[in-house]
């Protein structure tokens, strides 16, 4: 524990009213402190780059023009994911198998770095 604030003055001005004057002092600092962090706090801040990679563009760039040409990043599942006619489904909702020959997939998965982020991989 620490010293009381008003035994870091002499005897001599060791009064109600030192002390008061004393705390009321580190009372100003703290709130100086506190309104520099607030300011601090509400700095605007700049988006100076993106990075992304979405089903059908490896970049931001390249997403914003196949919006804009009307395509879509949905496609063929890649032959390196999984065998998709081997576990097509004959009927809906056929337990085991996949509905759907199609998705949203990312090129380059299995590159990866899941430990560079802390993450399971």
């Amino acid at each position: 524990m620490t010293a009381p604030l008003s035994d870091n003055l002499p005897d001599t001005q060791r009064t109600p009213a030192a002390s008061a004057a004393q705390i009321a002092a580190a009372l100003r600092q703290a709130r100086e402190k506190l309104e520099q962090a607030r300011e601090r706090a509400r700095e605007p801040i700049a988006v100076v780059g993106i990075g992304c990679r979405l089903p059908g563009a490896a970049s931001p760039d390249a997403y914003w023009r196949m919006l804009e040409g009307g395509q879509v990043g949905i496609r063929r599942v890649p032959a390196d994911r999984w065998d998709a006619d081997a576990l097509a489904a004959d009927t809906p909702k056929q337990a085991g198998r996949i509905a759907s020959d199609r998705g949203g997939f990312i090129d380059g998965a299995d590159r990866f770095d899941a430990a560079f982020f802390g993450i399971s991989s």
